[in-house]
This record gives C-alpha cells, sequence and structure tokens, in this order.
C-alpha cells in the first residue's frame, strides 16, 4: 500500500472514531429528544386507560411487559407511580408498579433524571420474567426475577450520589445498612 493510500486510511478512521465518539455522547442520535417524566406516566396512563380491552393496543418497545401482562390478565390490577427520591441525592426517582391496592404493589420501574432527561436505573438488565424491585432506606433496591424454578436471581444494587446506574453488592448487610422499606406516596393511573 502507497504512502498516499496510508494517509487516507488513516484519515477515513479517524473520522469514523470521532462520528461515533460524538454520536455516543449525543445518546447516539442527533434528533433524540429528552423523555420526561410527564412522558412516562402519559404511556401508562393510556395502558391504564385502556385496560378494560386491550385488543388493539400497541405495546410500545418502552412498556414493561410484565406489567402489560399483568394489566391484561389480572382484573382489578391498577397500575401506580410515585415520584420519591430513594437514594438521597435531591432528585425524585420514577416509581412505576401495579397491583389490586396501593398496599402491596409490586415495583416494576425506576427512572432517574439526568442531563438528558429520564433515564431507566436498570435499562440493560436482563431479570427474566416475573422481576420486581423491593427499595429500601439508604438506596438499596433488591431485585427477585425468575424465569423458571431453576433460573432465578435475588441481588442487592446501591444507587447512591448523581448517577444513572446502579451498583451490584454483595448483599445489604455489607453495607452496614439495615433494610427498612421504604413507603410510598402511590397515585393510580
Amino acid at each position: 500500500m502507497n504512502l498516499k493510500r496510508k494517509k487516507r486510511t488513516i484519515c477515513t478512521v479517524i473520522v469514523m472514531m470521532v462520528t461515533m465518539v460524538m454520536l455516543a455522547g449525543c445518546g447516539g442520535s442527533a434528533d433524540a429528544e429528552a423523555v420526561s417524566y410527564e412522558d412516562i406516566i402519559g404511556k401508562y396512563t393510556e395502558l391504564a386507560e385502556s385496560a378494560d380491552d386491550l385488543s388493539n393496543y400497541m405495546v410500545e418497545e418502552d412498556i414493561n411487559i410484565e406489567l402489560f401482562s399483568a394489566v391484561a390478565e389480572l382484573e382489578g390490577w391498577n397500575i401506580y407511580y410515585t415520584e420519591k427520591d430513594i437514594d438521597n441525592n435531591g432528585v425524585d426517582e420514577l416509581l412505576i408498579s401495579g397491583g389490586y391496592d396501593t398496599d402491596e404493589t409490586v415495583n416494576y420501574l425506576i427512572y432517574t433524571m439526568d442531563e438528558n432527561g429520564a433515564v431507566d436505573l436498570f435499562p440493560d438488565y436482563e431479570f427474566g420474567a416475573r422481576a420486581k424491585f423491593a427499595i429500601y432506606e439508604g438506596g438499596i433496591i433488591s431485585v427477585e426475577g425468575s424465569n423458571s424454578a431453576e433460573d432465578s436471581i435475588y441481588e442487592y444494587y446501591k444507587a447512591s450520589g448523581y448517577v444513572t446506574s446502579v451498583e451490584l453488592i454483595d448483599s445489604a448487610e455489607a453495607e452496614n445498612v439495615e433494610l427498612v422499606e421504604m413507603e410510598f406516596d402511590w397515585k393510580q393511573l
């Protein structure tokens, strides 16, 4: 390969790398719009309002399939939401849950805010079917999920500081935290 061709190839690779870094910094798309808590609540409000007849409901990619299934299959299953700072960083998180009443809800989704808008705290995690969260004082989140009796998880995570992700921890005891489940003021959609 001659020197001119090598320079051109190197320049092309550098331009491609700079472009990829710029796109990654923009969330992968220059046209990406910030998502607000109101946008998310609106999607789940639409699902709740369609609960009586889901035959024509189009499940969007970002709708939690476990919550959708519960609404579709369990008569009287409601969708709830609340906003509360679960990790004491001054930023309210958005929690989406479901249940027959507010006394016993199943937490399906946890969002927080970053400079670009609402972000799922567990965006790339695969917990299996029937995944649910329990949220404790001090930003401790336990995750229980299962695909079968032989394929299940029970893990603890910690959210602290201004974060848009969580850290897997060995156990709540390792963090010297007494597990006190948080109370929430749920609002029905």
